[in-house]
């Protein structure tokens, strides 16, 4: 996934103008479903990888607690574990997925909001020529 390219295409997809109204009417729904699509696969690769961090934590504990060759209370297995480097790997992918996913979320959410934006630009063109 080319991120920059999605912005991209995000920002010239909602600066519409009067010249090309018409145009952003046809492909709002097509748009909107774009990113729709993107916002699933990328919820479902964050909780996969919510998941596989869930199970090495369990993994980790486990072998601090019961094969490590010192003894370990809970807050030193915890804080082997937080600065276990796949650990840390893992969670900032998990982060990397949030924003993504947080990105394509408020992008469906305006191109709702543009489908709106531009149904009042055109009931303005109707009044300003009498149409109404």
């Amino acid at each position: 996934m080319d991120f920059d390219a999605i912005r991209q295409r995000y920002r010239d997809f909602v600066d519409w103008n009067k010249d090309n109204i018409e145009e952003r009417i046809t492909r709002t729904a097509g748009e909107y479903a774009y990113y729709q699509t993107l916002y699933i696969q990328v919820s479902k690769k964050k909780n996969e990888l919510e998941q596989k961090l869930d199970e090495m934590w369990h993994g980790k504990w486990k072998y601090y607690k019961y094969e490590f060759d010192v003894a370990l209370d809970k807050s030193e297995i915890k804080g082997f574990i937080d600065k276990d480097i796949d650990m840390i790997k893992l969670r900032g992918q998990i982060s990397n997925h949030e924003s993504y996913e947080n990105f394509f979320k408020e992008c469906m959410k305006n191109i709702d909001q543009l489908r709106w934006d531009m149904k009042h630009y055109i009931q303005y063109k109707q009044f300003m020529a009498g149409i109404s």
